[in-house]
């Protein structure tokens, strides 16, 4: 879960898009865990369900929207950015570009993979010196009258450090599955500790007030909890995690190849549409602005 939104708000603040608060706006809400991410490793991975994966994209990506309505409050009175400005229309050669591109690549994936081993190993040493289990004691103590456990409140803070670490973590974690959602659904809003300094790599020395991105982080997490624990009300969830697998393997059992095939070959075709559609509509837009 690199920290693309992340580089693209800060791109677009230093070619001068956008103003500076308008770079904090997005950066309170538009740094989010990815659909392949929530689906495929959390949904299917640790809960064996992608009705629990759909839940919890879903949930995420409400929240996101909400976090970005409450910023839009954020120093209201300031102008926002006039039109392109600071744009260059100066082209790049391809031999550049694509150098360029490859070894920011290179950089972005290496620094993501540093601070993910940093904070694993971080988490590993806690639990060592039995700080972990200590704070997980007094957290599950505080949270007892909502049925959190001390092991699961562990859980909690280990994800609040390195969400991959805590979401695994609450696999092999006996409560209820109510309890693990509502956790698994702060962490991927809130993101972790690891995911933050991620982040303020990539802000460095832009000049960009970093509190606005902290608070809405927390504010997703939190309101991405409450929109689960709404959810969750309609959708039932109550099934035990070999109920949930057996159901995904009726359901693969029951797909047609053929079918599947060509459903996923209609909806190819019909993005490819809209993206050529899209592009020929930037050009003819671009030729009558020269003309």
């Amino acid at each position: 879960m690199p920290p693309v939104g992340a580089r693209t708000a800060l791109a677009l603040y230093e070619k001068g898009v956008c103003t500076k608060t308008e770079a904090e706006r997005l950066l309170s809400f538009c740094n989010n865990s990815g659909p392949a991410f929530i689906l495929g490793a959390v949904g299917a991975g640790i809960f064996s369900s992608s009705k629990v994966g759909w839940l919890l994209y879903l949930a995420h990506a409400a929240a996101s929207l909400t976090v970005g309505l409450i910023f839009r409050f954020y120093k209201r009175g300031e102008p926002p950015a006039g039109g392109n400005a600071g744009m260059s229309g100066q082209g790049v050669r391809m031999s550049v570009a694509f150098t360029g591109a490859v070894r920011s690549s290179f950089d972005a994936i290496m620094g993501v993979c540093a601070f993910v081993i940093f904070f694993a190993v971080a988490i590993r040493m806690l639990y060592l010196f039995g700080i972990l289990s200590a704070l997980g004691a007094l957290l599950g103590g505080l949270l007892r009258p909502f049925g959190v456990t001390p092991g699961l409140a562990e859980r909690f803070l280990a994800g609040m450090i390195e969400v991959a670490s805590g979401l695994w973590a609450l696999q092999n974690q006996s409560a209820a599955v109510t309890q693990k959602l509502a956790m698994a659904a702060f962490m991927l809003g809130w993101a972790g500790i690891s995911i933050h300094c991620q982040v303020l790599t990539f802000i460095g020395d832009s000049g960009l007030n970093v509190w606005p991105y902290i608070t809405g982080k927390a504010l997703h997490g939190i309101i991405s909890t409450s929109y689960v624990l709404l959810l969750i009300r309609v959708l039932d969830f109550h099934l035990p995690v070999s109920g949930y697998l057996l159901e995904e393997m009726d359901g693969l059992s029951r797909m047609d190849f053929g079918g599947t095939l060509s459903g996923t070959l209609r909806v190819a075709s019909v993005i490819c549409a809209v993206i050529i559609f899209w592009a020929a509509a930037a050009l003819l837009k671009r030729g009558w602005k020269r003309a």
